[in-house]
């Protein structure tokens, strides 16, 4: 009996059912075997992420216990005391710097307001009507209340319109 009578296809050789190629076989006749990828072999599959705790000494203490006692801290603190004497001003001296300071940035409050008077400028200025004080602040440690003993002094910053020159200063 032939394929015509059967009513089926005469097969081909290429391609397997029907001539249809890939279907049974692969593209090119399909005899063979399995065949890797057109880019290559597949990468490794991914670990699997297994979540856990990570062991801690706090968390298990009961089970774990100390073999030295607990350290007494009232030494540490002394120790601290002692070098905070040591390194800060009295409250005297912080007090008489803190009214220096004081009368200072008074004073510079008030030249910045009667900046524009006579009384103020020197008759050797060049341009007294240009000579003004900007702005003026604060800065360093006295800002930060971290005084030394060694070094005690405030810092200001004073910014002004010209730049002195000798013959203003002198």
């Amino acid at each position: 009996m032939s394929y015509y009578q059967r009513g089926g296809y005469r097969p081909r050789g290429r391609g397997g059912y029907r001539g249809r190629g890939h279907f049974r076989g692969g593209w090119r006749g399909g005899h063979g075997g399995p065949r890797p990828p057109m880019g290559g072999p597949r990468p490794p599959m991914p670990q699997q992420f297994v979540p856990h705790v990570p062991f801690d000494f706090v968390i298990c203490e009961k089970s774990f216990p100390r073999i030295r006692p607990n350290l007494d801290e009232d030494d540490i603190l002394k120790a601290l005391e002692e070098r905070d004497f040591l390194i800060r001003p009295d409250e005297s001296e912080y007090n008489s710097l803190k009214e220096l300071h004081d009368k200072i940035i008074a004073g510079i409050s008030a030249v910045q307001q009667t900046s524009r008077q006579s009384d103020f400028m020197t008759g050797d200025m060049d341009q007294p009507e240009n000579f003004q004080i900007i702005e003026f602040t604060t800065i360093g440690s006295y800002t930060r209340n971290c005084l030394l003993k060694n070094n005690k002094r405030v810092d200001l910053a004073v910014i002004i319109s010209t730049l002195p020159t000798h013959e203003t200063i002198g």
